[in-house]
């Protein structure tokens, strides 16, 4: 069976990198290319279809800069906060920063992009599917520094 959330979140993502960075942006072949390795980790299906028009217009396939997830993930959430999307917001941050290959989140300009978009669109409080985040109780026992910084991105 598909992991038909990790589909939709990359989905959802192309398409709001699309709607809000120029025509002329030669980070976005980059930026898909990265998105669907991210997607290629997990048990999904061929997905670009959907979005094909959007990846044929964008350059998709021709060679890209390598870009780390945590980059494109920030960008995303740059544009997702732009077009009022909190929800895809919450399910980047969600997933955690070791999903988003991240070693020391704590020294990463991408991570501090993203909580404080997290932050100031509130995206904590949008509902996540059970087990997809810890809770504030959860968070309050975790002994667990870097998961508890990592989600408590407000005080």
């Amino acid at each position: 069976m598909s992991m038909h959330e990790i589909e939709d979140l990359v989905h959802g993502s192309i398409v709001v990198l699309d709607k809000h960075f120029p025509a002329d942006d030669d980070r976005l072949p980059g930026w898909f290319a990265r998105l669907y390795e991210f997607q290629s980790a997990f048990d999904c299906s061929d997905t670009r279809g959907r979005v094909r028009d959007i990846l044929i217009r964008r350059g998709h396939g021709q060679p890209a800069r390598p870009v780390r997830l945590i980059d494109v993930v920030a960008a995303v959430a740059e544009a997702a906060e732009a077009d009022g999307d909190i929800e895809l917001i919450a399910l980047w941050h969600g997933l955690g920063y070791d999903v988003l290959e991240l070693v020391d989140p704590m020294d990463s300009p991408g991570a501090a992009r993203l909580r404080e978009i997290v932050a100031r669109t509130d995206a904590v409080s949008v509902e996540l599917p059970y087990g997809y985040r810890p809770s504030d109780q959860d968070l309050d026992t975790m002994d667990d520094e870097l998961e508890t910084w990592w989600y408590r991105v407000r005080d």
